[in-house]
């Protein structure tokens, strides 16, 4: 599970999920290969990510009109104050994340747009999809976690990039689907 270190600086304005009585709701991070920067490189040699965010209603029933991936991932040791955070953008906003996660959307799109073919893949990331400043929706979402991940399309296991200790870039990734 990630922590409240991973959303350093920045806090989302995150709209409120339906109330538990109206259904099992979370929240989807949506990766468009058509949106002009999902995955431009800058000019500083790092990737712009610009996902949406958007609520929707946990289908236990394995027929959800939303099929997404689930994204389980470590976060790693909390990086020393001199370390800048890598940073994504959902909608328009500037959000801060751990290098691990950042390294793994970036695999993760690089694998499903480019293999795949997708133009929109629906993804399930604890540290983005839930409040993380939110004690109750976090102590919810939580108690949630075994229907998201047995209810996804698949899961995304990202153990982080080959001969970096689990952070930075390097062309040699490690990731595991459909466990």
């Amino acid at each position: 599970m990630s922590t409240d270190e991973d959303l350093k600086t920045t806090v989302y304005p995150y709209q409120p999920l339906q109330p538990p009585q109206h259904g099992k709701h979370i929240r989807l991070l949506f990766l468009d290969s058509h949106s002009p920067t999902c995955s431009l490189l800058r000019g500083d040699g790092q990737y712009v990510i610009s996902p949406r965010l958007q609520n929707v209603q946990l289908d236990l029933d394995n027929a959800s009109p939303q099929a997404y991936r689930a994204l389980s991932y470590e976060c790693g040791p909390a990086p020393d104050t001199n370390t800048e955070l890598p940073t994504i953008n959902i909608d328009g906003h500037t959000v801060h994340i751990c290098q691990n996660l950042y390294d793994a959307l970036k695999a993760v799109i690089h694998a499903d747009f480019n293999m795949s073919g997708n133009t929109t893949m629906p993804l399930w990331v604890d540290a983005l999809c839930i409040n993380q400043i939110d004690d109750n929706e976090k102590g919810h979402q939580v108690g949630l976690m075994r229907d998201i991940f047995a209810s996804a399309k698949m899961v995304l296991v990202w153990l982080g990039c080959l001969g970096t200790g689990g952070g930075g870039d390097t062309d040699d990734q490690r990731t595991g689907h459909g466990v």
